[in-house]
């Protein structure tokens, strides 16, 4: 929008990715944080663009389009419960398992389908 003030500036972002949710899933994984952080950065001080935009939708709206909320087996580092397994069960292995919560998950703990849209808010 910036660029629509005048012709002289511009705005560079990353390409979406083809998954459902064309990029915003880097944000669930360390390692794709500290890889968009490395691309933004490279982007910003190539010198073609007066500003980068995130181009990252993380709207209620558009989580809830790219079905986030329902998705128990996506993986990402921020739900409470190992994914796959936030019940009792038994692995591949044979093992039993049962709420596994993995480390530090619990700081932002993904909303799921039958929350209120006032978490979904406060996630997004």
């Amino acid at each position: 929008r910036l660029s629509t003030l005048s012709s002289r500036i511009s705005i560079g972002s990353l390409a979406p990715t083809s998954d459902v949710l064309r990029g915003t899933e880097r944000l669930l994984l360390a390692p794709h944080r500290a890889s968009l952080r490395a691309d933004y950065a490279s982007l910003l001080s190539s010198g073609l663009h007066d500003a980068v935009s995130t181009s990252l939708s993380a709207s209620v709206a558009f989580l809830d389009a790219g079905r986030l909320f329902g998705d128990l087996s996506r993986e990402n580092d921020i739900s409470y419960y190992v994914v796959g397994r936030g019940k009792r069960g038994v692995g591949s292995d044979g093992a039993e398992y049962a709420f596994e919560t993995q480390d530090g998950g619990h700081l932002h703990c993904v909303p799921r389908e039958m929350v209120s849209e006032g978490e979904k808010r406060r996630f997004a």
